[in-house]
């Protein structure tokens, strides 16, 4: 790996970088790949992909393996990211994301208790 960020073990199998067929196995598999998303993002501080580059980033393929993420499972996965409102699409064209370290919600919940003890 490039950096110093742990990964997690099942990043070490290879069935995670390819979309599952079975529904019960592919929500387990999108669990993991929303708290590595977000988890990758916040320690390295990045908020902003780009689908093209981000194919054959160290996030999304690992080379010790020889296995990535292709780039119609990582469209698949960051539809899912934005279902559960932890990513936003630039624009219809799908070609860069921007990734919530927190939901919209948990947003929320902080500036208002924040602001119930300030």
């Amino acid at each position: 790996m490039e950096s110093g960020f742990q990964f997690p073990d099942y990043f070490n199998w290879p069935c995670f970088f390819t979309i599952q067929p079975n529904l019960t196995t592919r929500k387990r598999q999108m669990e993991q790949w929303n708290d590595l998303i977000a988890s990758y993002s916040k320690e390295k501080k990045i908020f902003k992909f780009n689908i093209d580059d981000s194919v054959d980033s160290e996030l999304f393929s690992n080379p010790s393996i020889k296995r990535k993420l292709g780039k119609d499972g990582l469209i698949q996965v960051v539809d899912e990211l934005v279902n559960q409102g932890r990513a936003e699409y630039e624009s219809d064209a799908k070609s860069v994301f921007f990734v919530y370290w927190k939901s919209v919600d948990e947003w929320s919940d902080i500036i208002l208790r924040w602001q119930y003890c300030s």
